[in-house]
C-alpha cells in the first residue's frame, strides 16, 4: 500500500474501496490468495511512480482506481486476457471510460470468446452535515452472536440483487462482525428489520475515512424510513468513535432512487460516479 500512499491522499474518497480491501488483506482479515493488486508506472516498473493502480478480487470484481486511464485499462485488460491460466474477470468496475476501455480490448484479445455489458451505475456519495432524523421509531445497535444467522440472511438476499455469491456474502458477515462492523436497527418492539456494516477505517494524513454499506432493511418492513435512520445513526457512531474521523461515504445503485433519497436525506452529497461492466463467456454454437 506504501506505493499508492500518495494518491490514495490525493483522492482518498473514491479510492476508499480498493484500500479498504487492500488493508483487510494486509490484516489478516480476508484471504489474499484470491486478491491480486497491479500498479501503473511512468518509469521502471519496480521504482517509478505510481500512476494509478487496480485491485483484483477475482471471485467477484476487478476496481480501477480514479487515475487510470483509458490507454492503461486497454494494456491492463490486454494483459489479463492474454496470460496463461487466468481465471474470467467478473466484473470491472471505475470511471466509465476506462471501464469500457477495459472491456473492449479483454473481450478482443481473450480466448474462449468473451462479451461485456454494462449492468450499474453506481453513485459515490461522502457525508456533507449529518441530518438525524427525529421521527423514525427504534434504536440501533451492535450485533452479537445471536445475529450472525440472521444477518448472513439478510446479506444472502442482498448479495443475490446485486450478483454475489452466497460464499462471499458469508465470508463478509464473518469478516465484519469479528471487527465489529456489523449494526442492526430494531424497531420500536425491539424486532430486528435491517442491518448496515462499514468497512475498516483508511487512515490518511489528515484523520481516516469510513465507508458504509451495505443498508438492507427486511422487504416486509420497507418505505419506513428504517434505511434512512440506520444509515444516520451509523455514520454518527463512525464519526463518534475516532476522534480523527474525517469523512464518511458510501454507494448507491443510480437506479435505486429510494437508496438515494435516504442518503441524501441523511446528509450525504454526490462526490462521483462509477459504473459495473460484466463479463460472460460467448457459448459455442451447438454443431
Amino acid at each position: 500500500m506504501a506505493r499508492t500512499a500518495a494518491l490514495r491522499q490525493a483522492e482518498p474518497i473514491a479510492t476508499n474501496q480498493i484500500a479498504s480491501i487492500a488493508l483487510s488483506v494486509a490484516n489478516g482479515q480476508r484471504d489474499g490468495n484470491g486478491v491480486r493488486f497491479f500498479v501503473m508506472t511512468t518509469g521502471e516498473p519496480s521504482k517509478g511512480p505510481v500512476s494509478s493502480f487496480a485491485l483484483w478480487n477475482i471471485a467477484r470484481c476487478l476496481y480501477l482506481s480514479p487515475t487510470v486511464s483509458r490507454v492503461e485499462a486497454t494494456i491492463l485488460g490486454e494483459l489479463l486476457a492474454t496470460t496463461t491460466d487466468q481465471p474470467l474477470v467478473l466484473q470491472c468496475s471505475g470511471a466509465r471510460g476506462p471501464v469500457e476501455a477495459f472491456g473492449t480490448a479483454y473481450c478482443h484479445h481473450r480466448h474462449p470468446a468473451t462479451q461485456c455489458h454494462l449492468t450499474k451505475q453506481l453513485v459515490l456519495y461522502v457525508l456533507e452535515t449529518l441530518q438525524v432524523p427525529s421521527h423514525i421509531a427504534g434504536r440501533m445497535r451492535e450485533a452479537t452472536c445471536d445475529d450472525v444467522v440472521r444477518m448472513k440472511g439478510w446479506a444472502a438476499l442482498y448479495g443475490e440483487s446485486i450478483g454475489v455469491s452466497l460464499k462471499e456474502t458469508d465470508a463478509f458477515v464473518d469478516r465484519t462482525f469479528q471487527t465489529k462492523g456489523l449494526f442492526l436497527w430494531e424497531d420500536a418492539a425491539g424486532s430486528p428489520v435491517a442491518f448496515a456494516g462499514h468497512s475498516p477505517a483508511i487512515q490518511l494524513d489528515d484523520g481516516v475515512v469510513y465507508r458504509i454499506g451495505p443498508v438492507f432493511v427486511d422487504e416486509t418492513e420497507r418505505r419506513k424510513g428504517y434505511g434512512s435512520a440506520l444509515t444516520a445513526a451509523l455514520s454518527g457512531f463512525v464519526l463518534n468513535k475516532d476522534a480523527t474521523a474525517a469523512r464518511v461515504c458510501l454507494y448507491a445503485d443510480a437506479a435505486n432512487p429510494a437508496s438515494n433519497k435516504a442518503y441524501q436525506n441523511v446528509g450525504y452529497v454526490l462526490h462521483s460516479e462509477t459504473c459495473e461492466l460484466d463479463f460472460t463467456v460467448v457459448e459455442a454454437p451447438t454443431p
